[in-house]
């Protein structure tokens, strides 16, 4: 019963695969897509939002086609980061976003508040990491993918080449979760950033910074340093806060070490909770969303 339950899982999301990869080759064909944002960016160039951020990139954001790893603790935000950037990439290319994941740290409601379109997403869940490493490696492939977002604890070196060669032959974005501990090691990772946690506080207020102490509303400051780039020079850092109540992310001030930051404050929408139904494999409104 379990097993042909399984199977038809895997067969209604090879269809649904199949139809986003002909919607996607029409898109491409046309050039525009319902519901995409226009960035600014040429179409292989995928923004933040966030200037003091994009401007830390040698190519003002990130490339289509490559690998970028995330390091930092658990709860540091560096989950919180990575998924931002995958919101981002949904709403300037065409494609899905699929999450694969051992250890449920992906949070489907959280996800809905911070913008990711639910019926654009794809939550697998993997028993153990070779079965993770080789779902990576083919939802990278795929052409009815834009983001890929995975917490890898551990990456031996012929997957990450593999993955490298993947994500390039289709222009999927790897967005990999890395312990601080792994960071020195051998990488194929066009770009890697450090994320450190600076200050948690209960606060509301508007984008201008005049905000007050309240319970149940959260606001997260990191520092984001980009610490490795093959396109051009590294080092640079800024301070964006995460608010977690809102799904927003912005520039803290002008204390980035390279340029000058004025970010923009991009606001997503609010999903409500019950749009949100749990599912293993095809994540048709089973978005989810980091807590760390």
């Amino acid at each position: 019963m379990g097993n042909t339950a399984a199977r038809r899982t895997v067969e209604q999301l090879r269809r649904q695969l199949q139809q986003w990869e002909q919607e996607r080759r029409l898109v491409c064909r046309s050039g525009w897509l319902p519901g995409v944002e226009e960035s600014g960016l040429p179409a292989e160039r995928i923004g933040t939002g966030v200037e003091s951020w994009d401007r830390l990139m040698p190519e003002g954001g990130f490339r289509r086609g490559t690998l970028v790893e995330f390091f930092g603790a658990g709860g540091s935000g560096v989950g919180t980061v990575a998924l931002w950037v995958a919101r981002c990439a949904l709403q300037q290319v065409p494609g899905v976003l699929v999450v694969v994941e051992r250890r449920q740290r992906f949070y489907p409601p959280a996800a809905a508040v911070w913008g990711i379109p639910l019926d654009r997403c794809i939550w697998v869940q993997v028993p153990d990491k070779r079965l993770q490493a080789w779902t990576i490696d083919q939802a990278l492939r795929s052409p009815a993918v834009a983001a890929v977002w995975s917490w890898v604890e551990r990456l031996e070196e012929q997957w990450g080449r593999r993955w490298q060669l993947a994500a390039e032959s289709a222009g999927t974005l790897g967005l990999l979760l890395r312990p601080s501990t792994e960071r020195g090691r051998r990488s194929w990772a066009d770009m890697q950033w450090m994320v450190v946690p600076e200050c948690t506080q209960a606060l509301r207020g508007d984008s201008t910074g005049n905000r007050q102490p309240v319970a149940g509303e959260t606001l997260r400051q990191v520092r984001l340093t980009l610490v490795r780039s093959r396109l051009g020079p590294a080092g640079g850092s800024c301070r964006l806060v995460l608010d977690d109540f809102r799904g927003l992310v912005a520039a803290a001030g002008q204390e980035e070490t390279r340029h000058g930051a004025s970010g923009l404050s991009v606001v997503a929408a609010l999903a409500y909770p019950a749009a949100v139904r749990s599912a293993s494999l095809v994540g048709r409104r089973t978005s989810g969303a980091v807590c760390s």
